[in-house]
């Protein structure tokens, strides 16, 4: 170790607030990037975890494959495991409340089907042999078949064709126009005792026609088996079912492949992509601003130092080589504490989340949200945040080491008098007089100093708003992109049901734990809107798909006519402005199409103006419009679909009315339905239609979930970043400048005078950091719309809740930095502050 380099270290341990300082900024620097890398790292383990439990542990499946067939993939060396169903066929059910699921399906899992794939127990045990069966709860609760633990079951098993073609499961019901046009044939009669019960599995699709009952595969040469196989690299999913499933029938794991980027889907990625990309950028600059204001305080408490070593002979080289190995020795403190401080807190946070996370997924969740670090996030966190500290010390020390000796030795660079830059105006003098002035010219001969803390105003303006623009649009995109439904049960009522429907949603909305509930029935109708009344994206979108020789001035629109229940109905007439009472329709005057060429969603807006009246294709119908609505009733928020809202009483005489939907928000989705089931009874009603829809859509709301407690986090995060470096900046200055405090105090200026100087410094801090901050946190959210427009199409905007809170907090945050770096200046001798030398 050479003589400046023992001679660095020597400095560090003298000034000892210094070197502290310096230390705390890289370590919230590095557990900023460990917590964000870290909280990636654990939600993806967790989505991936979730994506497992709710369809299996597999990559790509084949469909109806012969034996030989899927023992032949089995034994390619790019199959790490892979399980077989065995498709032994459909036994007809006698009295199934379902018309579209007339089956039992029976299918015998091999040795590791029921360990890699969703088969949950609810009650008995797993078949020990190809004798023992195992029904869904599904039949029950859908189908109104039941059967006790312990029964036998003798049934007649057969296939399913259709004009001479097989079908699976992956074909619903087939209906002609009389009737069921598919055909069953029986082919043998098999015996089953009845050992367990599970839950309703994902790899039954719900139009399939048969509930799933497993046994144990007997191995059957002449039955067909569905092949779920594990990769040994997720990434070759594609290119593997396209060589050897392309003949055949196959599905991809979608949910699995989406989780590690191997869906295919670009647009997706892309979004993700775009996103990370600039989420990195602020992350790095964040870290920079930080850090850089550290070492750039600290080098210039050394300019002297230099100055003293370059009279003796120091080159720069020599000089540059010290403040490097001052921002590595301080590196291998500030990084390991780093990266524990940041997992340490994200470890905390994703613990006290668990629990409330949980109880929202829902009861039955085994994947759980911990914190689960990989060596590459620890690695990405350690490796920016020792780039961002060499970068942030490499730029001061540049500019130190080229001032001349002389220059560094009398510490002239940092105060130039000259004095047409010191000149103020007479309204700063009339508005703050004497003490203001003294503010002012300050500025004008500090200049390095004052635009270092005006840079950290500029920074915490552009990072807060930044961050809070990326979660908006995040949310945004992840709403749109995952199809999350706003309610958790649907029962559907059939229009020639004698119970009225203010009574059903009375009993049913009785039951415990029910937060929200409505009701409405919905039509589908097709109108025809002359070409000048539509939206200008919605018309240059129906020109595109227009059918040759289709007319192009006026255009047929598909739009669904929903009657809701009076309370939605009204509350949705009162936000539109609209008075309740005229029962007029409100139109939700949006569309979502996804655009497959582009791998793009986009929303349009379907007329240019609202009002007026929209005639149905064969005039026979008019629909009247009287105001906009922002959304539906409950129970559509996830559709963006063009549609007329009109109070339920419109229904009455309708033709061709639908059956009435009732739809709940609920605690705790399995008790509710269970409590509904049993008020469904007492009125007669069947009990079959009413759906859980919670208990299937798991993962979506989990992934929206995700990415809500991700963005908010984020900006909690760079809140206490952007804060931390606000408070460094302005105190350490403070501390710089206490000669300068003690002489003006030396002649005279009072405690109050020293008050409005520094008040006037806060309020021109605060000024302009928000002139230069908010153009370019403006700027940057409006590469954050585009970077997300990239998959889904929105409008810009911008986060005026967030923009509110950063001018807010600009001038409290320098205001009480102010009060606290004065007051501890206050008590000190004057005569021992003018002989300070900051050593």
């Amino acid at each position: 170790m050479n003589i400046l380099c023992k001679y660095t270290l020597r400095s560090l341990k003298k000034n000892k607030v210094r070197t502290i300082v310096t230390i705390v900024g890289i370590i919230l620097s590095v557990s900023m990037f460990t917590a964000v890398t870290t909280l990636v790292s654990s939600m993806h383990t967790f989505m991936v975890d979730m994506a497992v439990e709710s369809s299996g542990d597999w990559h790509v499946a084949g469909i109806s494959l012969s034996r030989e067939k899927g023992d032949s993939l089995k034994k390619d060396e790019r199959v790490q495991s892979a399980w077989s169903l065995q498709n032994l066929g459909y036994a007809r059910l006698e009295k199934t409340a379902n018309d579209d699921k007339p089956y039992l399906f029976v299918a015998g899992m091999d040795e590791g089907f029921a360990n890699n794939m969703p088969v949950k127990l609810t009650s008995g045990r797993m078949p020990a042999n190809s004798k023992e069966i195992l029904l869904p709860d599904h039949l029950a609760e859908n189908g109104g078949i039941t059967y006790e633990l312990g029964s036998e079951l003798a049934l007649d098993l057969g296939e399913r064709t259709l004009l001479g073609e097989t079908l699976t499961q992956y074909n619903s019901f087939q209906y002609g126009e009389t009737g069921p046009a598919e055909e069953w044939a029986k082919r043998e009669s098999r015996f089953f005792t009845v050992v367990g019960t599970y839950a309703r599995p994902a790899f039954e699709e719900f139009s399939a026609p048969g509930y799933t009952a497993l046994t144990l595969t007997d191995g059957g040469a002449d039955d067909s088996y569905d092949v779920y196989i594990k990769l040994n690299h997720i990434e070759d999913a594609e290119s593997f079912w396209e060589t050897e499933l392309f003949e055949e029938s196959f599905i991809p794991n979608y949910d699995l492949l989406r989780m590690h980027g191997a869906s295919g889907e670009g647009g997706f990625n892309r979004v993700l992509n775009s996103l990370a990309a600039v989420l990195a950028g602020i992350i790095f600059v964040a870290s920079i601003s930080l850090i850089y204001n550290a070492f750039s305080i600290s080098v210039g408490e050394r300019t002297r130092q230099f100055g003293l070593l370059s009279s003796i002979g120091a080159t720069r080289k020599q000089l540059r080589a010290s403040v490097m190995f001052e921002a590595a020795a301080l590196s291998l403190i500030g990084i390991p504490l780093g990266l524990a401080a940041g997992l340490l807190g994200i470890g905390v946070t994703l613990r006290l989340l668990w629990p409330s996370f949980a109880a929202m997924l829902g009861a039955g969740m085994g994947a759980t949200l911990h914190l689960a670090p990989s060596f590459a996030a620890l690695a990405i966190a350690a490796g920016l945040g020792l780039v961002t500290v060499l970068i942030s010390a490499r730029i001061p020390a540049k500019r130190a080491t080229k001032m001349p000796a002389i220059d560094a030795i009398r510490q002239t660079a940092d105060v130039n008098i000259r004095k047409r830059d010191v000149k103020t105006s007479k309204l700063v003098f009339a508005l703050f007089g004497f003490p203001g002035m003294i503010a002012r010219k300050n500025f004008k001969r500090s200049r390095r100093r004052y635009r270092a803390t005006v840079f950290s105003l500029f920074m915490s303006v552009v990072l807060f708003i930044a961050a809070s623009s990326f979660c908006a649009y995040l949310q945004g995109s992840a709403n749109d992109l995952v199809d999350v439904r706003d309610f958790d049960l649907r029962y559907s009522l059939a229009n020639d049901a004698s119970v009225p429907v203010d009574e059903v949603l009375a009993r049913l909305s009785s039951v415990g734990g029910v937060e929200q509930a409505s009701y409405w029935a919905a039509n589908g109708v097709t109108v025809r809107v002359p070409a000048e009344k539509l939206g200008e994206a919605y018309r240059q979108f129906a020109e595109q798909y227009a059918q040759p020789g289709e007319p192009t001035d006026s255009f047929e629109v598909g739009v669904r006519v929903i009657y809701a229940d009076q309370a939605s109905y009204d509350r949705l007439a009162k936000e539109s402005g609209t008075d309740p009472q005229s029962g007029g329709g409100l139109v939700v005057n949006s569309m979502k199409y996804y655009d497959p060429a582009e791998e793009k969603f986009h929303v349009f807006a379907v007329l240019k103006d609202v009002g007026g009246s929209l005639v149905s294709a064969d005039e026979t119908a008019e629909y009247p419009i009287f105001a906009e609505a922002e959304s539906g009733p409950f129970g559509t928020g996830a559709d963006a679909a063009f549609m007329i809202v009109y109070p339920y009483s419109a229904l009455e005489g309708e033709k061709d009315s639908s059956d009435t939907m009732f739809f709940f928000k609920v605690t705790d989705h399995a008790a509710a339905a269970e409590d509904m089931r049993k008020e469904l009874k007492a009125l007669s009603l069947p009990t079959e239609q009413l759906i859980d829809f919670a208990d299937f859509s798991d993962t979506n709301r989990a992934t929206v979930t995700v990415i809500n407690v991700f963005s908010y986090g984020f900006i909690v995060l760079i809140s206490l970043i952007a804060a931390a470096n606000v408070f460094n900046t302005i105190s350490t200055n403070i501390g710089l400048r206490r000669r300068e405090f003690a002489m003006l105090r030396s002649v005279g200026m009072t405690n109050r005078e020293f008050s409005r100087m520094m008040h006037y410094e806060c309020l021109m801090y605060g000024m302009k950091g928000l002139i230069f901050g908010l153009p370019a946190a403006a700027a940057i959210t409006w590469l954050i719309y585009r970077s997300v427009s990239e998959g889904y199409a929105t409008g810009f905007f911008l986060p005026w809740e967030s923009v509110a809170i950063a001018v807010g907090s600009v001038f409290a945050v320098v205001f009480s930095t102010m009060v606290y770096s004065t007051r501890k200046l206050k008590g000190e001798n004057t005569a021992d502050a003018m002989k300070n030398e900051n050593l």
